[in-house]
């Protein structure tokens, strides 16, 4: 039983109330608080009295929309899925950006793995997904760039190309790269 709203009763006061009149008219009723066969679920919002059918489990956490959009550089990996996943947790809008280093088949992969995060945890909003081919420029970068500094220059490479393609997107603001989003907070 909850209650929202004034009212000169309360929760206990209804739930007497509730289970007396089951007890006055079903003849085969009777009350049993530990091991109940049937629980009835009601809710009194102000001067409304609603009987709860079903309930339906979320993925815990705060609820989708109730933090700032973030972006989710997804590669397909687990931890990509993994930090996507716990950030949805922490109410925040996961949107997707792929750079794609491997080809049609990998990028149907990653969408097919953005699309089961989104179906299954977060389809009540809508979300972006941007694949970006990046094949060209990952062979410039081992045949130009010495092999201490090519991480450093393909993450550079691949802010310089979201750029455009975010930058009206609060979640640009918010971007998280994998490895760290899975333990940092979802606001910065």
């Amino acid at each position: 039983m909850k209650r929202r709203g004034k009212h000169d009763f309360s929760s206990i006061d209804v739930e007497r109330y509730v289970g007396g009149g089951l007890n006055q008219h079903i003849e085969s009723a009777r009350v049993k608080l530990t091991n109940p066969e049937v629980t009835v679920h009601l809710e009194v919002e102000d001067d409304r009295l609603l009987l709860i059918k079903g309930r339906y489990e979320g993925i815990g956490g705060f609820p989708i929309g109730t933090q700032e959009d973030v972006l989710s550089l997804i590669s397909g990996g687990f931890d990509s899925g993994v930090s996507s996943y716990m950030l949805m947790r922490r109410g925040c809008r996961v949107h997707y950006c792929f750079f794609n280093l491997g080809g049609a088949a990998h990028e149907i992969g990653v969408r097919q793995v953005a699309h089961y995060l989104w179906n299954r945890f977060g389809s009540s909003h809508r979300v972006r997904f941007v694949a970006i081919n990046f094949e060209p420029v990952v062979g410039e970068i081992l045949e130009k760039i010495d092999d201490g500094q090519m991480g450093v220059i393909l993450k550079r490479m691949m802010v310089r190309a979201m750029r455009p393609k975010w930058q009206n997107v609060t979640a640009y603001r918010r971007w998280l790269p994998v490895k760290r989003s899975a333990r940092c907070p979802a606001r910065r």
